[in-house]
């Protein structure tokens, strides 16, 4: 069975947040998230990625996080990282490691206001 590397350091605790109810105002669709249970992963940041966008440096924070697998996390969920209480959206499907329903490897994008 693998067993991905990542999964040994599990030290970042991490609040999931799901989606607790949709509105449509117009074209754009609002989500409300709720907060639901608590657990451990591996959270990889990598520093972000910058780019020019209509001439502002824009740094498009990133990270990969493996978990144990739970069915809970989707695609239209949020993360919480509880020591700094940034908000991260998760990007793309997660990945159920060899359909296994062991691990879970996601890529996650921080929310943050802009200026």
């Amino acid at each position: 069975m693998f067993k991905p590397a990542k999964a040994a350091n599990m030290r970042t605790v991490v609040q999931l947040r799901i989606v607790a109810s949709e509105t449509h105002d117009g074209r754009r669709l609002k989500r409300e998230y709720a907060d639901s249970f608590i657990f451990p992963c591996n959270f990889s940041s990598h520093g972000g990625t910058e780019s020019v966008v209509d001439g502002l440096l824009v740094i498009d924070e990133t990270a990969t996080v493996t978990s144990r697998y739970f069915p809970e996390i989707t695609a239209n969920c949020r993360i919480k990282l509880l020591p700094s209480g940034a908000e991260y959206e998760i990007i793309g499907e997660p990945e159920n490691v060899e359909m296994a329903n062991m691990w879970l490897i996601f890529k996650v994008r921080r929310i943050k206001g802009g200026a």
